[in-house]
């Protein structure tokens, strides 16, 4: 992992970092809302749920625009579909 990391330009290296801060993040909420203090538990599933909801926003928002696109022949059926089917299965993680 070191040599890959030692490798990686200024922007991958970057790339890296945030993709890792997220993945702490979304740990740290899931031991947070599993601890035995209320209040922390309590903040981490209101957030869980927060965070849930701006995702559903945003693929709904993304399906909207692919329809758009189709609409004004930006795009054909075939990509319009392979894009939905990616909607489709963001929605379910």
């Amino acid at each position: 992992m070191i040599e890959l990391v030692e490798q990686m330009d200024e922007a991958a290296s970057a790339r890296c970092a945030d993709s890792t801060a997220r993945v702490m993040g979304i740990y740290r909420r899931r031991l947070e809302s599993l601890g035995d203090d209320e209040a922390p538990r309590t903040a981490a599933k209101k957030g869980e749920l927060a965070e849930t909801r701006l995702k559903m926003a945003a693929l709904s928002a993304e399906c909207v625009e692919l329809l758009r696109l189709r609409s004004a022949q930006a795009i054909n059926d075939e990509t319009l579909n392979k894009l939905m089917q990616e909607v489709d299965l963001q929605e379910t993680c």
